[in-house]
């Protein structure tokens, strides 16, 4: 009987351990399949996020350009704007100098 109980309490001590050892080996790669799947799904995340900021700040510097040509065009515009008035004054004192 005692050595009955011996072999059973070898076999704990063997057979825990193992199944543990094993158990761990099944889990652990899959554990390191799922992390390395998040990381390449972050990764693929920040691959397309950095797509859509060149994207964006190719925008925003032709917008820029645009503004800034835009804004050279209204300079031009008001220089005109300028010397049309002056020559309404200038003909209208003509034409009240011709009264």
């Amino acid at each position: 009987m005692l050595l009955m109980h011996n072999r059973a309490t070898t076999l704990k001590k063997i057979i825990v351990p193992m199944t543990l050892g094993i158990l761990i080996g099944l889990v652990l790669p899959r554990v390191g399949s799922a992390a390395s799947d998040a990381y390449l799904r972050l990764q693929s995340s920040r691959d397309a996020l950095l797509a859509q900021e060149r994207d964006i700040r190719a925008s925003y510097d032709e917008v820029s350009r645009q503004i800034d040509d835009l804004r050279k065009k209204q300079a031009l515009l008001d220089s005109y704007l300028t010397q049309t008035r002056v020559a309404i004054r200038g003909v209208e004192r003509a034409m009240e100098g011709s009264q």
